[in-house]
């Protein structure tokens, strides 16, 4: 039994390092997408107006309803179909997630370059634990691609009970997962308290 309990912790923690990769990947595209939108919001002048639109067009779409999207596009691609035929539901989730993450980085930015402006470093500064609180949205989010087939840490625990006979395992198994969320998101927002606090003085 005891080994049976750790294999299944293992197998649990390498399906969660699949949501921190889809919540890496996915921050990094809004920075490398939202960043560049941000210099063209502050500007101004047509760019600027550009860069608005395109944000509030990436606002209004749904990450679950995208992902969908994305996911029927790429099947139907032969370039991605050849290179990446077995992530194709990976790739769909972490580019509807971008989509997202470019949204409110790009807020988040503009926000603390007016703060910059303003000279006020210290509120220009909270843009760091804010990237870091969307990092842990993304790492949430990322559940949703169990829709599509995404083998990560929710997808696992709901297989895994399935196969459980008894009704009892099943719910510590799902209780376990439940305490293993809530134990990191809370150490995620110690430290960002922390980080808010020594930037504040």
């Amino acid at each position: 039994m005891p080994d049976t309990i750790q294999s299944m912790a293992k197998e649990f923690l390498y399906a969660f390092l699949v949501n921190q990769e889809i919540g890496l990947y996915s921050l990094l595209g809004g920075i490398l997408m939202g960043f560049p939108l941000t210099w063209m919001r502050v500007r101004s002048g047509w760019s600027g107006a550009v860069a608005n639109s395109l944000i509030t067009l990436l606002r209004a779409f749904p990450a679950f309803v995208l992902m969908f999207v994305l996911l029927n596009a790429l099947s139907n691609s032969i370039y991605f179909i050849h290179l990446y035929a077995n992530n194709i539901p990976k790739v769909s989730l972490i580019l509807a997630l971008c989509v997202y993450a470019t949204a409110v980085i790009s807020d988040a930015a503009q926000d603390a370059w007016q703060h910059y402006q303003q000279s006020d470093t210290a509120k220009a500064l909270l843009l760091i634990p804010t990237l870091f609180r969307i990092f842990t949205i993304l790492v949430m989010a990322s559940s949703i691609g169990a829709a599509i087939g995404v083998q990560d840490a929710v997808t696992y625990t709901l297989s895994k009970a399935e196969t459980i006979p008894d009704a009892l395992d099943r719910i510590w198994l799902v209780l376990s997962a439940t305490l293993f969320f809530v134990a990191y998101f809370s150490i995620i927002r110690f430290t960002l308290y922390h980080i808010v606090q020594r930037i504040s003085k």
